[in-house]
């Protein structure tokens, strides 16, 4: 029995050691971890991929808004105008996307001194930094490298963007003036001043509760009365004026135009203006002709008649006005002209005044600045050096502007009641720089007034950086 009891033992462990069914449960049970691994770094890489992606669209979406917004918790704009700041913007921005700031999971930071790739320290950024749990991956011994709000161990993703302000368009509106109205807007319900930048370094503007998109910023040296403009933000800049040197380009018209017998030579009746202005017959212009720098004009110039100016001219008025007295001045088909209002402030001398004017109802100047040379961009210009009988307080007979180039007046309170556009046959460029610019009734400037100054010619304008780029 012993023996039959062995034999039986035998053949049963000889059928044990041929029997294969129970093989593969050791050998799949050491392959679950590296397969579960290699599935879950699939799913988990895909996830935080997807998020990735989703975060840095987010971001770049958000910088932009952030430079574009361009209001810090202490500019005027915030503090007074009560407008989101760069901040507040760009969080709203990716929470657009599904992306809400809490500081947690998810935590939005971002800046207006960030290191600009170029150098310096002006770059706007937005940086996300996500936490995003670990699931499958855990089976491995991988827990991230940070813990989400639930306590699950997580894994940060993170999303950076970059944006820098460039100069664009040049300041359509300076104005030099110390008053809370430096630039001021009375009534002009029709007025349009999109993509028009406004520059009061020492003072501010009252716009008549123009706000939003249709002023879009001014910056001012003071916040201006109740009516302010649009994004109202702290001047931060002094503007060069950089057009104040072409005085020196005015010629000394002394010998043309003698200081001494002023009033005998150039009587005027009446001087405050009105249909009764009278010139003498070689102050009468009309009809087609040009003008040379080298050959002022003394005194005050009426328009008789329709003027047409041909060729590149300059024409310098010396201790006079421009009287279009109901007409209209014009340049010939690729012509171009700067009037530039030059003279003295002699003491005993009657107060010449320097400016464009219409005694009588209508009268049209269409100018195009000249694209190059000295007078490059500039149609109207009156020497620094005046300091009276410069203002154009012109209302009720108000002259129709239509010019392409800058006006500049830095002494002068300029005061314009009708409609205000570029040349008929000019790009779009008009400028103001003055002492003080008053904007009446139905008084309007066409939008983006400065978009084409660069290829007009008007390039040394001070400009606002309101060029957005992504430079990371």
């Amino acid at each position: 029995m012993g023996a039959v009891r062995l034999s039986l033992a035998g053949a049963a462990l000889r059928g044990l050691a041929r029997n294969r069914r129970g093989n593969v449960s050791p050998v799949m049970a050491l392959m679950l971890v590296p397969v579960i691994g290699s599935f879950g770094f699939a799913a988990e890489a895909s996830r935080w991929f997807v998020s990735q992606r989703g975060a840095q669209n987010a971001v770049d979406a958000a910088v932009i808004a952030a430079a574009r917004n361009d209001c810090t918790a202490t500019d005027t704009c915030h503090t007074v105008r009560l407008l989101p700041t760069y901040d507040s913007e760009a969080k709203s921005v990716t929470k657009e996307f599904g992306f809400t700031h809490n500081g947690g999971d998810v935590d939005v930071a971002t800046s207006n001194t960030w290191p600009c790739p170029g150098g310096g320290n002006t770059c706007y950024s937005v940086l996300m930094t996500l936490k995003s749990p670990v699931y499958l991956l855990r089976i491995t011994g991988f827990n991230g490298d940070a813990t989400a709000a639930s306590g699950q161990p997580a894994q940060l993703i993170q999303a950076l963007a970059v944006a820098k302000r460039v100069p664009g368009s040049g300041f359509c509106i300076t104005a030099f003036g110390a008053g809370s109205d430096a630039i001021q807007f009375q009534g002009a319900a029709a007025l349009d001043l999109t993509g028009c930048d406004l520059h009061a370094p020492n003072g501010g503007a009252s716009c008549n509760a123009h706000t939003g998109d249709t002023i879009r910023y001014a910056y001012v040296n003071t916040s201006g009365d109740a009516k302010d403009c649009g994004q109202e933000r702290t001047a931060v800049m002094n503007s060069a004026n950089a057009y104040a040197a072409l005085a020196s380009n005015i010629p000394n018209a002394d010998s043309n135009c003698p200081g001494a017998d002023y009033a005998a030579k150039y009587p005027r009746s009446p001087r405050t203006g009105g249909s009764k202005d009278t010139v003498g017959a070689t102050k009468q212009l009309s009809g087609t002709r040009s003008f040379s720098s080298s050959t002022p004009l003394c005194g005050d110039h009426k328009l008789t008649g329709n003027l047409t100016v041909t060729g590149d001219s300059v024409m310098v008025i010396h201790n006079g006005r421009l009287d279009l007295a109901g007409y209209t001045l014009t340049v010939d088909t690729g012509a171009h002209l700067t009037i530039v209002f030059g003279g003295t402030n002699t003491a005993g001398q009657p107060d010449p005044s320097h400016f464009v004017m219409s005694s009588v109802n209508g009268g049209v100047i269409d100018i195009v600045a000249p694209t190059s040379g000295t007078w490059s961009g500039v149609a109207l210009y009156q020497d620094p050096a005046l300091t009276s009988g410069v203002n154009m307080l012109v209302s009720g007979n108000n002259p129709e502007f239509n010019i392409t180039g800058l006006i500049y007046a830095p002494k002068a309170q300029v005061e314009l009641s009708g409609a205000i556009n570029h040349a008929t046959a000019g790009d779009a460029c008009l400028a103001f720089v003055v002492d003080t610019l008053r904007i009446n009734g139905t008084g309007s400037i066409f939008a983006y007034p400065t978009r084409q100054c660069d290829r007009a010619g008007l390039t040394a304008l001070d400009k606002v950086n309101d060029k957005v780029v992504l430079v990371q």
